[in-house]
């Protein structure tokens, strides 16, 4: 059994023979612009009583081929296949997307060797099947719930709560929503700007718990801050007074200040406008 060497259109067979024996392959090239039908190595393989080349050996040209979607627009419209390196912009309808939960288009470009760069398909938004597990009472498992602009109800764990109004996570383009799901009732340490604290000091501070703190400008009041529901209260705040800088002197110079007063004298040569050696200011 043997098989006649092919006529290819748009391709050539390599090594000059006429005729091959059963089980041999092929060997064949494409013209410019064309690739192989099949991937596979064609063989002379016996069918019947003959000998057939298996798969058939072929060329065809180049082409990225476009599977059109419902719901999805397309520029330019009305085609399905595409040369290398033009281009189609792929428009996802409300509830799709395409590369992330974000992007609805994108413009995809056909390579050289048939493949689109980028999947031109649009995929339905859908959230993750559990709530993310951000200080919940349990998991809570959203099943087939899980769809853009989908609710599922939720309930915190002791010491947390939903955000004011909150009822149900929201599956959005961001994920669940809101983020995060519970906020803590606790408070971390206050940062008080020209303050210090002088009662109540810790680094964590449950609902309720109160600190005592005193102004290091100005008149030096005393205030008291309370945690309500993970914020402080209560906290008048103290004046930032802007502490006075060194000055520059001319004829003169300074010590370093003592008490907040400035000491200086005159060089060589100069006086105070005051009897004495040093004044103050």
């Amino acid at each position: 059994l043997s098989c006649d060497v092919p006529v290819i259109e748009h391709g050539s067979v390599l090594g000059g023979r006429q005729q091959y024996r059963e089980n041999e392959v092929l060997n064949f090239k494409c013209d410019p612009s064309h690739k192989r039908t099949d991937d596979r190595q064609s063989r002379c393989m016996k069918v019947g009583t003959g000998a057939e080349w298996i798969p058939t050996p072929g060329c065809k040209l180049i082409q990225c081929v476009l599977t059109p979607l419902p719901g999805t627009t397309y520029r330019p419209p009305n085609r399905n296949l595409f040369l290398p390196r033009e281009k189609l912009q792929v428009i996802c309808g409300d509830r799709d997307y395409i590369l992330d939960h974000k992007k609805t288009t994108a413009q995809v470009t056909c390579k050289e060797d048939g493949e689109w760069n980028i999947n031109p398909v649009c995929l339905e938004v859908k959230c993750s099947n559990y709530l993310p597990n951000e200080n919940l009472y349990q998991n809570v498992w959203t099943g087939e719930n899980n769809k853009l602009g989908n609710t599922v109800r939720y309930s915190c764990r002791r010491n947390y709560r939903r955000p004011d109004g909150v009822t149900h996570a929201t599956c959005t383009r961001d994920g669940w929503t809101p983020k995060p799901l519970c906020q803590s009732l606790s408070c971390q340490k206050p940062n008080l700007e020209n303050a210090k604290i002088t009662g109540g000091e810790k680094w964590s501070y449950k609902n309720g718990d109160e600190v005592t703190y005193r102004c290091l400008k100005g008149a030096q009041t005393s205030f008291t801050a309370t945690c309500d529901q993970g914020t402080w209260t209560g906290n008048s705040g103290c004046s930032g007074v802007r502490p006075c800088t060194k000055p520059e002197i001319p004829n003169g110079f300074s010590v370093d200040p003592i008490n907040n007063t400035l000491y200086y004298s005159c060089n060589e040569g100069y006086k105070l406008s005051t009897k004495g050696w040093w004044g103050e200011t």
